[in-house]
């Protein structure tokens, strides 16, 4: 019966510590970020060998100390997220969710290249690009980038050769993981290329978790396209648009 009861007794404690430990992890991710956690995150990542963000962590420490609250608000806000990967054309606005304005921009980029080969009959290389990327109070936060390498000749793409996707990401409240990527000619004369990311979030907003696709195609260096599709319930997508 004693040795029963000490069981007993036993995976109960084990049960319990199972459930502070959840609940530990809970209270983590929902813990707000403050002027001190945040230049302590940034300077984590420059002793990890991240030196751009040191400007980053020069900017944010330029601002007042009512604006570095308001830029931490507004990184930590579902707003965050909907202007990053919703929007489909470059913005700014003044987010007025605290006592002061926050000025937030996000910056559509695009571009295409094209060179022709060493000989005539050669292939011309080419590129395409699209980058999407939000700064607040002029501070870079989170940016996204696929590149597709193909060449073509003339008229239409011949090869999806290559294609680069790449992210820069300086808020803790959010997060950006590469995930997949694909390249191949669409049968119509055009290179497709195509990134993936999982893009996430803690739970002070919202505990975001899903799949993020951003597409670009051109056949011959002046038929550029993007798109892109969010996979949450409050996301969304475009149809391919010109670039």
């Amino acid at each position: 019966m004693k040795r029963m009861l000490a069981l007993f007794l036993g995976v109960m404690l084990a049960l319990g510590s199972v459930f502070v430990a959840q609940e530990t992890v809970s209270a983590d991710q929902n813990t707000k970020i403050t002027p001190e956690s945040y230049i302590s995150y940034l300077s984590d990542k420059i002793n990890a060998g991240e030196e751009d963000v040191q400007t980053t962590l020069q900017q944010f420490k330029a601002l007042t100390t009512e604006e570095q609250n308001a830029f931490l608000e507004f990184l930590q806000s579902d707003d965050y997220s909907q202007i990053l990967l919703n929007e489909t054309e470059s913005t700014e606005i003044n987010w007025d969710e605290t006592n002061l304005e926050v000025p937030v921009k996000l910056s559509l980029e695009e571009k295409t290249t094209s060179s022709p080969g060493n000989s005539t009959f050669a292939a011309t290389s080419a590129m395409v690009t699209k980058s999407r990327g939000i700064s607040v109070f002029g501070i870079e936060t989170t940016t996204l980038t696929v590149e597709l390498y193909y060449t073509h000749n003339g008229t239409k793409a011949t090869s999806a050769n290559d294609v680069v996707m790449g992210h820069k990401n300086n808020n803790p409240a959010f997060w950006v993981t590469p995930q997949s990527s694909e390249k191949y000619l669409d049968g119509t004369g055009y290179a497709i290329g195509r990134a993936t990311w999982t893009v996430a979030s803690t739970g002070t907003v919202g505990g975001l978790s899903s799949t993020y696709h951003i597409w670009v195609k051109d056949s011959n260096g002046k038929h550029g396209y993007w798109k892109y599709s969010w996979n949450h319930h409050n996301g969304g997508s475009n149809n391919w648009t010109k670039i």
